[in-house]
Formats: C-alpha cells, structure tokens, sequence
C-alpha cells in the first residue's frame, strides 16, 4: 500500500482497493472511505476523543469496519469512479489515500489520520 503521493491511480477497477481519510467537520475526527473494486462504501467516522477512553485500538476499529463493510452496489460504477478520481487528484493536504496491494497495513492509517488536526 502507498500513500497518493507515490501511487498511480490507474489500475484495473476491479483491482481498484483503496481507503481515503479526510477530516471530518467534527473535532478530532475523520471519516473513512473504503474503494473496493471501485466503488466507494458507506464512510465510517473515527473519533479519536472518543477511542481514547476505550479498550480498543483504532486499528482494531479499522479491522472491524473493514471486515463488516461491504462493497457498495448501488449507483452508476461510473459515479463512483468519477468521485474517487477527483479525490485523487485534489488537494492532498485535504485528504489521504491509501492502495491496497496485498493486505491492509492499518498502522500506516494513524500517522496521516492523527496529523489533520496538530
């Protein structure tokens, strides 16, 4: 997995895996955009005020999400498509993407995830 900076967005769409992390308008929170072949799912919110007085780890969160979470269907593929390139090639100070190569490598989500609000 690479962050925007050094990854190509083209690839085959079914290969099309990625998360995107954006700031939330909610304090010391961003929301969660999963690509899975493609197609943008549901965002989930991390709010790392809350996590801090939980038992879990955000990766821990992350891991559940992920594996609950299932591929959208609905819409046009196209929509989705057009949606995640115009994230891609926006500010990257707005947002972060991470590809998918082989598995997750969640802890690389934290350093990007905690730096949108110092």
């Amino acid at each position: 997995m690479k962050s925007c900076a050094q990854a190509e967005l083209t690839r085959r769409i079914q290969d099309l895996d990625a998360v995107i992390l954006q700031p939330a308008a909610e304090e010391q929170t961003i929301g969660v955009y999963r690509v899975n072949g493609g197609r943008l799912a549901e965002p989930f919110f991390l709010r790392f005020a809350e996590i801090a007085s939980q038992p879990r780890s955000a990766e821990h969160i992350f891991r559940e999400q992920f594996e609950a979470q299932a591929a959208s269907t609905d819409g046009d593929l196209g929509e989705h498509l057009w949606l995640i390139a115009r994230w891609f090639y926006s500010n990257p100070r707005e947002r972060r993407n991470f590809f998918r190569e082989k598995d997750w490598p969640y802890r690389r989500f934290f350093g990007p995830a905690r730096g949108f609000w110092r």
